[in-house]
């Protein structure tokens, strides 16, 4: 094999596998898309052999999918400085930022697009929709997203209130003191319990290593404890399915860790969304992802995945493992972070364990 100088390239194609080495038959262990820029470490056997394959950081590509960029160029598809919308009537997508440019593609009206940040060209009145193309603002409903965001290191009881009232502000937490049927006690007073969610510290599935990250997902009070062996390290609200459509439960394997994915109905007329960010596939199409077009947490709302604010879906996507490596838009884990679904008991916390 002949050392070469690592350089910049770019996914020239939709879709580019990483195998685990250069080698066709070889497992796949992460996916490119158009646009994502990684670095070339080295050619197998070299960059000018025919059928050379590019050496990345943690995999092998086809050299001939990728194509010489310059050191510093930016990803494409990897970006995460997103913003969302909603297509307000079908419309039409031009080449540039300026009215009778060249259309490239018609969106349908109810399509969620995602776009680039870019105030001025905002203030031009225009986006830039994130995969290419442009559209007038005034064609699209920007999304608001939800401001919640979950609770590091977490007491073993701990309460969100998710409807306002008895003086405490939605998404407001406390230290549970005592819980039943009927209300829930903090060091400030007592609470109607229909107006929390209480996220309990829950034992480790069966076989866990020591240490070993691991999710628990109560559909029960619409709630997500992060652990880290027996240890809980974040807490928050999630959204999981509707009774028409619900999430399933058993314990499950993270199977795909994908910078942002697009989303469709059953028939893509239903619901269309580009690149719903921060997904974590877990049991076939159910996944743990973020949401930015609702602000319903604690609430079952979804199709079966569980949704997660953008600042929650964020830091549970760095925390699991493993890291996706620069430039990549998606990893296939192996194995992927174990996740726990059920259906928990009514969480009841009795004053003696909150005495603890």
């Amino acid at each position: 094999m002949a050392l070469i100088c690592a350089f910049a390239a770019a996914a020239g194609a939709s879709t580019v596998l990483v195998l685990e080495r250069p080698d066709r038959q070889a497992v796949a262990v992460g996916v490119l898309r158009l646009g994502d820029v990684v670095e070339v470490r080295d050619c197998s056997p070299s960059c000018d052999a025919p059928g050379a394959w590019a050496l990345l950081e943690g995999g092998a590509v086809p050299l001939r999918d990728l194509h010489r960029v310059p050191d510093g160029t930016s990803g494409r598809s990897t970006d995460l400085s997103l913003v969302w919308g909603t297509a307000r009537t079908a419309l039409k997508v031009r080449e540039r930022a300026q009215a009778g440019s060249r259309v490239i593609r018609n969106v349908k009206a109810g399509y969620v697009l995602a776009f680039r940040v870019d105030d001025r060209l905002r203030a031009r009145g225009w986006l830039e929709i994130h995969t290419g193309g442009f559209v007038a603002l005034s064609k699209i409903r920007l999304a608001h997203p939800s401001a919640l965001r979950g609770e590091p290191d977490p007491p073993p009881a701990l309460a969100f209130v998710v409807r306002a009232g008895n003086g405490f502000a939605r998404y407001a937490r406390f230290e549970v003191r005592s819980a039943d049927a009927h209300e829930v006690r903090s060091a400030d007073g007592a609470i109607p319990r229909k107006q929390v969610r209480i996220v309990l510290a829950r034992p480790p599935p069966a076989g866990l290593e020591p240490g070993e990250r691991w999710l628990h997902v109560d559909l029960r009070e619409q709630v997500l404890g992060a652990y880290q062996g027996t240890r809980l390290v974040f807490a928050t609200l999630v959204s999981t399915g509707k009774a028409d459509m619900p999430t399933d439960q058993g314990v499950f394997r993270v199977w795909l860790k994908s910078v942002h994915h697009e989303m469709v109905g059953r028939h893509p007329e239903e619901w269309h969304i580009e690149e719903v960010p921060f997904v974590l596939a877990y049991h076939g199409a159910e996944a743990l992802h973020g949401a930015f077009w609702h602000d319903g947490f604690g609430s079952p709302l979804t199709h079966g995945c569980v949704n997660l604010s953008l600042a929650d879906a964020s830091w549970l996507f760095a925390w699991t493992p493993p890291a996706l490596p620069r430039g990549w838009h998606a990893i296939l884990p192996r194995p992927g972070l174990r996740v726990v679904v059920e259906r928990a008991p009514f969480a009841v916390v009795p004053r003696v364990l909150a005495a603890r």
